[in-house]
């Protein structure tokens, strides 16, 4: 289901891009670059990562270094922290691909330069997003989960 959900995204970025870029009327047939596909699927997996299987480690990490001892407050706040954490890196990923297929003879200064200029507003828009559906979701999720599974065994405080 990830691959089809991942395949689903990466092509639905690849359309818009094309559809309401900068270069849209230029460009629109122009095949999107590889250089571009590659890092969303780049983006994307490491996005799921950032939701599903890092806060469980950064939980334990940090409950290890005694930095929260108490679980359910550091699984909460890694899960919450984590996906939106991992936008530093994401956002200007998917800016960079943007601006391959929108600019595509750009230098790498050139890149950098718009991608700092647009960081700011796209990092917030970006982090709200994973926030709401990694974090807030996924302490949500993991709350119903367990409640359902203590009921169904009978352990329910």
């Amino acid at each position: 289901i990830n691959a089809e959900y991942m395949g689903m995204g990466v092509t639905k970025d690849a359309l818009f891009a094309r559809w309401f870029g900068q270069a849209s009327m230029a460009a629109s047939k122009a095949p999107f670059p590889l250089q571009s596909w590659a890092l969303f699927i780049t983006r994307d997996v490491l996005t799921i990562g950032a939701g599903f299987v890092f806060p469980e480690k950064v939980s334990r990490a940090v409950q290890a270094r005694g930095l929260i001892t108490h679980k359910q407050t550091a699984d909460i706040l890694s899960q919450l922290l984590v996906p939106m954490s991992f936008q530093l890196i994401l956002t200007p990923l998917h800016l960079i691909a943007l601006d391959i297929y929108n600019r595509p003879r750009q230098g790498m200064s050139n890149r950098l330069k718009y991608v700092f200029g647009v960081l700011g507003e796209s990092l917030a828009a970006r982090m709200a997003r994973v926030g709401i559906v990694y974090g807030l979701a996924g302490v949500s999720n993991k709350y119903i989960r367990t409640t359902l599974r203590e009921k169904a065994a009978g352990t329910t405080h």
